[in-house]
């Protein structure tokens, strides 16, 4: 099948918070996570069909969106959940906003990689939280966490590690070596995990596989969230479906306790699109991921032979939102 990812939607003139940002100004606008691809077929059929119905009451839990899920994780990563796991959110920005509040108090602190995705840092602000920042270094043209380097400046009041896995913004898709490291040394410290793993089906290197860092052991899913959605790799992230993964059971009720009252049900139609692009997109999501890699390959390219720059060729798309 083929797929015409050079086709040109004009969105100057629709919703689009990404072109209303400079809009009248000669700026290509590149700072949010929201591609100019029309989404698959797969999923603007599913939507239609779900649109003629014409009824739009609230939705029950969404059996075929769950069971679509477990079966992709287990061919995909090796990675077997139980669906009692999964809660439904309707973004991966309240699942981090919800860690830190269900799993620190107000005196205590939360870590995360820098640089990172900038809502990891507005969630500790906004909950009034401390954040003790972990350094990425440049190693053999990779950007990777140094996980030990802030254990001099602990106080013993950490309390939730928050990873980027892959890494947001420096594009690398962690090995497990360097997860088992992490997990080491959430153990030391008895650490709860937060993982946002919403990046793992954008990896333009070929052989490169997403490790979900609750895979790793009973131990690694005993202390750990992970947050994953299929609205950047699709581009839906406008109808907003996602999950976090909870296999403990006593974090997934303090999750959800949080939860209840403030952040709303998934949209009926995001869990029909969430269910369509991971049940049946995988072909316009692989001949994406090679449009992509060409794109990077000559943009790293054009960077690196302009004098006095030169530019890290990511593994999977840097994507700011």
């Amino acid at each position: 099948m083929t797929f015409n990812f050079d086709q040109r939607i004009d969105r100057r003139h629709s919703d689009s918070l990404k072109w209303h940002k400079y809009a009248g100004q000669d700026i290509l606008p590149l700072w949010v996570a929201d591609t100019d691809f029309r989404s698959p077929s797969c999923i603007i059929e599913a939507l239609k069909a779900r649109v003629e119905q014409g009824v739009f009451g609230y939705g029950d839990r969404p059996h075929g969106l769950i069971d679509t899920a477990i079966a992709r994780f287990a061919s995909r990563y090796q990675w077997h959940v139980d669906p009692e796991w999964i809660v439904l959110l309707p973004g991966v920005v309240s699942g981090l906003n919800l860690s830190v509040r269900a799993f620190t108090a107000p005196d205590e602190i939360t870590l995360a990689p820098t640089p990172i995705y900038p809502p990891f840092r507005g969630a500790a602000k906004l909950a009034d939280r401390g954040q003790l920042n972990l350094p990425l270094s440049l190693q053999n043209h990779r950007w990777v966490i140094d996980i030990n380097a802030a254990t001099s400046q602990l106080s013993g009041k950490e309390k939730l590690l928050m990873l980027c896995n892959p890494q947001n913004p420096g594009g690398t898709v962690y090995r497990r070596a360097e997860l088992q490291a992490q997990l080491a040394f959430a153990q030391q410290h008895d650490l709860i995990v937060c993982s946002d793993e919403i990046h793992c089906d954008l990896l333009l290197e070929p052989g490169l596989e997403h490790i979900p860092f609750a895979s790793l052991s009973e131990d690694a899913a005993q202390r750990s969230i992970t947050l994953i959605s299929p609205s950047k790799s699709f581009n839906i992230a406008g109808l907003g479906a996602s999950m976090a993964i909870i296999p403990n059971p006593e974090l997934r009720a303090r999750f959800n306790r949080v939860r209840q009252g403030i952040v709303p049900s998934v949209d009926i139609l995001a869990l029909v699109a969430a269910e369509a692009a991971w049940r049946d997109g995988d072909d316009w999501l692989a001949a994406q991921l090679a449009y992509l890699r060409s794109n990077r390959d000559w943009l790293v390219a054009q960077v690196n032979a302009l004098p006095g720059l030169s530019m890290q060729s990511p593994r999977r798309p840097t994507l700011a939102g």
